[in-house]
């Protein structure tokens, strides 16, 4: 990878680890604080989204990717609220995050980007770290290296928005290739407003879905929601803009670097105690994450 896209993406990561977490804090219902946090991501941007309409030009391509995204990505927050109801922020970050083998997949039929050996082999090692991660221990048996652990309703639908993920990360490459021409300026203009519409779609979606359901829109503090609705363009905007450079497989499978941080604030704010699977499992992505950066 270049040295900036490396850059872009570990920025990514931190402020995407940052959000995750405060999403599952105690009595935090997480759909009710992604709705809040978009909407506050949709108002403060507001003014530079009208800004920037005067300094861009849609294309097709640009267009319907930009369509499939948007609703890619509600789903995805969609799947993952409903994760983070039902299992740890240990447990479902990991499994969420586990969609860089499922990219490289539709990279290499769509797209014919196909890694490098090494590259792949820091894939293959950060998948195999996301499912150490929520192991409670390293024994074997229910205490431990279990089935039950991956085969409930918590991380199905962890799975289920790490599909979707994958699915719009795809989009999302090639909408950026239709701008890599550009100038720098006009690519930042182009991947600001397309992370906006994605998030405002988002927000849509969501809230939508929650009042089909007659469920309330919990309260989330100021506090809570505005860092993170001002994080959660921030954080893609990044990505956006190290895909104009680097490989689609590369950059989501660097990004799981959050995995790392998520783990460790964890298990520091949230869980208050150490977990020896957890360490392992944050080494071998950070593992598979410098030989991506370094030999991919």
């Amino acid at each position: 990878m270049s040295t900036t896209g490396i850059i872009l993406v570990i920025l990514s990561a931190f402020t995407h680890a940052s959000w995750n977490v405060v999403s599952k804090r105690d009595g935090a219902d997480p759909t009710s604080y992604f709705i809040r946090a978009l909407f506050w991501c949709a108002l403060l941007y507001l003014p530079l989204f009208i800004y920037i309409q005067t300094k861009i030009t849609y294309t097709s391509t640009y267009s319907v990717c930009l369509t499939l995204s948007a609703l890619g990505s509600g789903f995805y927050f969609l799947s993952l609220g409903k994760a983070y109801e039902k299992a740890p922020v240990s447990i479902v970050y990991p499994i969420a995050r586990t969609f860089p083998i499922l990219v490289v997949t539709w990279a290499g039929l769509f797209l014919n980007e196909k890694p490098e050996i090494s590259g792949l082999i820091g894939i293959i090692i950060i998948v195999a770290g996301c499912f150490v991660l929520p192991l409670p221990s390293l024994k074997p048996g229910s205490t431990g290296i279990s089935l039950k652990l991956y085969l409930n309703s918590g991380t199905m639908w962890a799975l289920l928005s790490a599909l979707f993920t994958s699915a719009y990360s795809m989009a999302d490459k090639v909408a950026a290739k239709s701008y890599a021409g550009l100038p720098t300026s006009s690519a930042i203009y182009m991947s600001i407003n397309y992370v906006y519409i994605q998030n405002a779609v988002s927000l849509i979606f969501l809230y939508s879905i929650q009042k089909l359901q007659k469920k309330e829109i919990a309260h989330t503090p100021l506090k809570y929601a505005i860092p993170s609705g001002l994080v959660f363009l921030v954080s893609y905007f990044l990505v956006m803009l190290a895909m104009r450079i680097d490989s689609v497989a590369y950059v989501v499978s660097l990004r799981q670097i959050s995995i790392v941080i998520a783990a460790i604030v964890s298990m520091v704010w949230l869980e208050k105690k150490f977990s020896l699977p957890r360490f392992i499992g944050s080494a071998t992505v950070f593992a598979g994450a410098c030989i991506i950066s370094f030999w991919g």
